[in-house]
């Protein structure tokens, strides 16, 4: 093979990481306010309106652009996430899938070589990315405001053993919510071309399924206190404990579910879209 295959093959490896890192960047900084009031949903119990009266009251006394920065306050560590999660959706799972694809025992199963790529790209995308989400966790929490001074004071002060608190509903979530993702962005090929819509859909389907995942994980990773921590390992366990103070009520489980359909519809949207006009333009441009 000559230098220049060698060359063009790499272009090829690398083209949909770097379009779902930019995809991501892009996503994170529209829909942040959002996933701020859909977190604090999913970890305090609160409603829509005391979500967004608790934010309100929390900006008010603050003089621009402090009152910006403290909106965004924790857009370090999602940032990474978001974007090394990216990366992973689209690179590692189109990546995974050629190489399961070459398999001569999964020659005719596209929905298992689909399955098998999207696990794989998903469990290392949790390792990578679960101590961003541990960061995120606690600097969006509002009971934090005080403790922690910003994402650097977080890091230092943090126990490295702790930044993969809640890796489990992690890798419970994230596997089978991109195998979801990309069926439902596939099929959905046979209704509409539109890409923001496709990829909206898919989000909106995949989060269905990982939406309880998300509030066993914002509640483990919003403990710091280690001993506390502990109690809470388990996810069915901490799934027990939340419902069980939500006086068990399954619709109380599902607090923030409207602003996490709306942030995913708009963020999946974002994201499909972004990538692959990005994708496009550099296959066009012959550049990675």
């Amino acid at each position: 093979m000559s230098r220049c295959e060698n060359t063009k093959n790499v272009f090829e490896i690398a083209r949909p990481w770097a379009c779902g890192f930019g995809s991501g960047a892009v996503d994170i900084l529209l829909t942040f306010p959002v996933n701020k009031l859909m977190f604090r949903q999913q970890l305090n119990n609160y409603t829509p309106s005391q979500a967004i009266n608790a934010l309100k009251n929390e900006l008010k006394p603050l003089p621009f652009p402090r009152n910006v920065a403290h909106l965004y306050r924790g857009l370090i560590p999602p940032t990474f996430n978001r974007c090394l999660a990216r990366m992973f959706t689209f690179g590692g799972y189109y990546n995974f899938k050629e190489i399961y694809s070459k398999a001569d025992y999964l020659q005719n199963h596209v929905n298992i070589v689909n399955l098998c790529a999207a696990l794989t790209s998903g469990t290392i995308e949790s390792i990578f990315c679960c101590p961003f989400e541990r960061l995120q966790t606690i600097l969006q929490d509002d009971k934090s405001n005080r403790r922690y001074q910003n994402t650097w004071h977080l890091v230092k002060t943090l126990p490295m053993r702790e930044y993969y608190r809640g890796i489990r509903p992690i890798i419970l979530r994230n596997g089978i919510s991109t195998f979801i993702y990309f069926q439902v962005y596939d099929k959905m090929s046979e209704i509409t071309d539109n890409l923001f819509i496709r990829g909206a859909f898919g989000g909106i389907v995949a989060t269905c399924y990982a939406y309880i995942f998300n509030v066993v994980r914002a509640r483990q990773q919003s403990i710091v206190n280690s001993k506390e921590s502990m109690l809470y390992r388990s996810t069915l366990f901490t799934l027990r404990v939340i419902f069980k103070e939500r006086n068990n009520e399954l619709h109380a489980m599902y607090r923030g579910f409207r602003f996490a359909l709306l942030r995913t519809s708009m963020s999946w949207g974002i994201t499909t879209w972004f990538y692959h006009k990005c994708y496009t333009y550099l296959k066009e441009s012959d550049i990675s």
